[in-house]
């Protein structure tokens, strides 16, 4: 039994490798396009949704925070990862493209009297890399599926088999991923004092500070959405015995 989870487990992680693309080294500041298979999805711009959000926040009228998170249960399946990939997705990406930028020009500027710096550039970095894969993930082959799975609930429909087997196997994969952005994120805050400006810090290190602190609340409220919400009803829609037909 404990071999045939290992095996369950390493294909899923086999079938989420292939399919995400992460940007290499010479692309760190791509923005992903949505892929054709999200872009029917209301809300989301027929040439992607990295034309969604045109401010570096997040909008206050559409971002819920954490007592009005309960709204997100009654709404299409649809319309949430709508939310999550115009409002979250597409400012994390933006987000830590221009972060980076910020980062190194700081770096350059204080790091020989603040070494401590380097240290914090190298934290940012694997989060950054981290989160720019899981997102390429939950938008390449998780969200894909929850649409489908809606629809054919909705219809009463029977859906073939994904070939991660069963939805609750992606999504453990992926909270496992949410709790490591979030140990990243603690490190990040430390390395970086809390966010604190030391008196000779410059306006970039300001932006600097401001921009990781925005980066982590609006990291937070993402991953409350898809781990209360979003996926355990994913987890509820997919009744195998009713909806799901082995292919």
């Amino acid at each position: 039994m404990r071999a045939k989870k290992t095996r369950a487990a390493h294909k899923v992680t086999t079938e989420f490798a292939r399919a995400s693309r992460t940007p290499g080294k010479g692309k760190r500041n791509h923005i992903p396009q949505t892929p054709p298979s999200l872009k029917r999805v209301p809300g989301l711009s027929p040439r992607g949704a990295s034309k969604a959000r045109h401010s570096s926040e997040p909008s206050a009228a559409t971002v819920p925070r954490h007592h009005e998170a309960s709204a997100w249960s009654e709404a299409h399946l649809s319309v949430l990862i709508s939310h999550i990939v115009s409002e979250h997705h597409r400012f994390t990406f933006r987000k830590l493209s221009r972060l980076e930028r910020l980062l190194a020009q700081v770096v350059d500027q204080h790091a020989r009297n603040y070494p401590q710096l380097v240290a914090l550039q190298v934290l940012f970095l694997n989060l950054s890399d981290n989160l720019t894969t899981h997102m390429i993930r939950e938008e390449q082959m998780l969200f894909p599926y929850i649409l489908q799975l809606e629809e054919a609930v909705e219809r009463g429909e029977r859906l073939a088999r994904p070939v991660f087997g069963s939805v609750r196997d992606p999504i453990d994969v992926l909270m496992v991923g949410h709790e490591g952005m979030k140990a990243g994120l603690e490190k990040i805050q430390s390395a970086a004092g809390a966010y604190a400006i030391p008196l000779e810090g410059s306006a970039i290190w300001k932006a600097l500070a401001r921009g990781l602190k925005a980066l982590e609340q609006d990291l937070h409220r993402h991953v409350q959405l898809e781990d209360t919400i979003l996926f355990p009803r994913a987890v509820s829609a997919e009744n195998a015995d009713r909806y799901l037909v082995e292919v």
